[in-house]
């Protein structure tokens, strides 16, 4: 099961574009942890993480960045995690697809975010 779930966590981590409600939900129970627990590690409100969960909101780049990170460190196995960290730097300084949509509004999302962010 722990393959699996390390197989998952991988193709979620280094997919390009913002990850879904379902992911992130799938990825913060793969990691053990309840919204509130996520939303302190990221630095957000709870609600925040609800809405992103909900998708009511798209994850912001630098709290996206931390989440993955997060994912890595605590799902896949020690010798794994520099070289996918190294990756899923990679795929997001190259942004995110140019069209992301949440509910009925269509957003575009400028790879200059990483800079603002500090990445």
């Amino acid at each position: 099961m722990d393959a699996m779930k390390q197989a998952i966590t991988r193709e979620l981590v280094l997919s390009h574009g913002r990850p879904s409600g379902d992911e992130i939900v799938y990825l913060r129970k793969a990691m053990g942890l309840k919204a509130s627990e996520l939303a302190e590690i990221l630095g957000v409100n709870r609600v925040t993480v609800s809405r992103w969960e909900n998708n009511a909101q798209n994850i912001e780049a630098f709290s996206d960045w931390k989440f993955r990170m997060e994912a890595v460190d605590r799902i896949l196995p020690t010798n794994e995690r520099r070289v996918v960290r190294d990756k899923v730097s990679l795929v997001l300084q190259r942004g995110y697809k140019p069209e992301q949509t949440v509910g009925k509004v269509s957003l575009t999302v400028a790879a200059t975010e990483f800079v603002a962010a500090g990445l």
